[in-house]
């Protein structure tokens, strides 16, 4: 549950740890499904709980039901699944049913992804009890597909700016989070990974960078600043 509303993944503003826990104490909460069939009424009866605090927290809640399917997909909670390989799986896979059906040979397949992950995956789509809960988060609204006009770009790499690239970001950018700019970046085609290899394409490097650079300086990475990035972008 608290995977679940952090941060990277649903962002639900104003549920942390003890809030969290007080709900599962009382019995009100068993799945992260059953965050969506929270009212005003029902947490303005916990403790230290003001009408206007739960009202808030309803509607952060619905504000979650707009994040994209790579968060829904990160925030389950699959084993081996961070961000990155959330994202990696939800560009090949652009709908919860694709993904659910996918052999773990396809899903191998996934730039990044290896065998122990596969098989997390493949899995977890097994569970019963699992299905019941994507069933249930559906019902609820979440986001199990890509945006349309994304999935277009996705099937359609000349439609975007950056599509076959992949990026790797490191330092402090002088405007942008990190979230930020891997959005934009992925958004437009491109694929942000955590580490330096070959592979990459390009580092975003911003103030205070580290390890990253030197290696991408080694490996002839070209580099761009936040500037450079965003004029990428507009091309």
């Amino acid at each position: 549950l608290e995977h679940w509303v952090s941060r990277d993944a649903l962002d639900i503003n104003g549920m942390g740890e003890k809030l969290v826990q007080q709900l599962v104490d009382r019995d009100v909460v068993h799945s992260v499904a059953d965050i969506y069939d929270l009212t005003t009424d029902v947490l303005y009866a916990l403790e230290r709980m003001g009408r206007k605090l739960a009202e808030k927290l309803v509607s952060a809640i619905a504000d979650s039901k707009t994040k994209p399917w790579s968060r829904v997909l990160y925030g389950l909670g699959i084993r081996h699944v961070g961000s990155v390989n959330a994202q990696l799986l939800s560009e090949k896979f652009p709908s919860v049913e694709q993904l659910a059906e996918a052999k773990t040979t396809d899903i191998e397949s996934v730039y990044g992804i290896g065998a122990e992950i596969a098989s997390s995956v493949y899995q977890w789509f097994r569970i019963p009890a699992n299905q019941t809960l994507i069933s249930r988060l559906k019902a609820a609204g979440l986001q199990l597909a890509v945006e349309t006009l994304y999935t277009t770009s996705l099937q359609d790499p000349a439609s975007v700016s950056l599509a076959g690239k992949t990026f790797v970001i490191t330092g402090t950018l002088p405007t942008l989070k990190r979230d930020e700019a891997k959005e934009l970046i992925q958004k437009a085609g491109g694929k942000v990974t955590d580490s330096v290899s070959k592979k990459t394409d390009y580092l975003v490097v911003g103030e205070e960078a580290g390890s990253k650079l030197e290696k991408a300086q080694q490996l002839g990475i070209p580099q761009l600043s936040e500037a450079q990035l965003l004029e990428m972008l507009e091309d």
